[in-house]
């Protein structure tokens, strides 16, 4: 497991764990949970199919599921450059986070690196089922594995 894969998993088990010691404590009935995004593996790749992945963290009550809104943005196309992802992932009940998997599809074109930005989105309902707070926003990106060919023809030109 990488480093900064393990440190991220880490404070996700210690928020979770402190906002449901945080709710446990609590004289009024709790509130909606907390929602946050972390980069865990911000390094995709065509080759190999090398996935990037982000962790939606819930701090607070995990007594039911919780489904969190997303959108996607970023040089890389959702559906051309990777697999199509829904916009939306649920946390199971019991667990203060779940994966966004960014699949690479292994194209042929010449793109260069690309970028996919998750922006976490707060629901406009009243009351909400989360509340978005800091970090909101991750983003990973995607190397690309096709390269021009270095050993063109000479070309001429009037």
């Amino acid at each position: 497991m990488k480093p900064s894969r393990w440190l991220f998993t880490l404070a996700a088990l210690l928020l979770g764990a402190f906002g449901f010691l945080f709710s446990a404590q609590a004289q009024n009935p709790p509130g909606p949970p907390l929602v946050l995004v972390l980069a865990t593996d911000p390094n995709a790749a065509e080759e190999g199919s090398d996935p990037a992945q982000f962790l939606v963290v819930r701090v607070g009550p995990a007594n039911a599921p919780l489904t969190v809104h997303y959108a996607l943005g970023g040089t890389a196309d959702n559906g051309d450059d990777y697999q199509m992802l829904s916009g939306e992932v649920t946390i199971p009940t019991g667990a203060y986070f779940a994966p966004v998997n960014v699949n690479p599809i292994d194209d042929f074109l010449i793109e260069g690196h690309e970028s996919v930005v998750i922006a976490l989105q707060q629901p406009p309902v009243l009351p909400p089922p989360y509340i978005v707070t800091w970090p909101s926003v991750a983003a990973a990106e995607i190397a690309d594995n096709d390269f021009e060919p270095t050993n063109r023809p000479p070309t001429v030109e009037l």
